[in-house]
């Protein structure tokens, strides 16, 4: 297991997880915490994307893949996130969810430079 999640996978009070569940001492209350993002990402951009993609799901009623109760790296067949600055930038250049939601001049101006 290296520092950063590298699959796409969540968890209730796992660290190993891409996205963490976790609660506070009130169980009504509950956050997540996304785990991928470098701390080179734009902020804004990062929790835009994040929100939109959360309502997403909520609105067309996306099945959650299955929970990860352990190590993701010991899970058969879990889809992984890149691994390479190149890598991230073609799978945002190819989203037609990024440029509905930033708009496709915003989402060209990260990959053009």
């Amino acid at each position: 297991m290296t520092g950063c999640p590298e699959e796409v996978c969540w968890g209730n009070e796992n660290r190993f997880v891409a996205v963490r569940v976790a609660q506070s001492p009130n169980s009504n209350n509950l956050r997540f915490e996304h785990r991928c993002s470098g701390s080179d990402v734009n902020p804004y951009i990062t929790l835009s994307l994040i929100a939109a993609a959360g309502l997403d799901g909520l609105d067309n009623k996306y099945d959650l893949p299955v929970m990860i109760e352990g190590n993701p790296d010991d899970v058969e067949d879990i889809e992984k996130l890149p691994r390479t600055l190149k890598g991230s930038i073609d799978l945002f250049k190819e989203s037609d969810f990024v440029k509905s939601v930033l708009g496709k001049a915003l989402a060209e101006q990260y990959w053009l430079g």
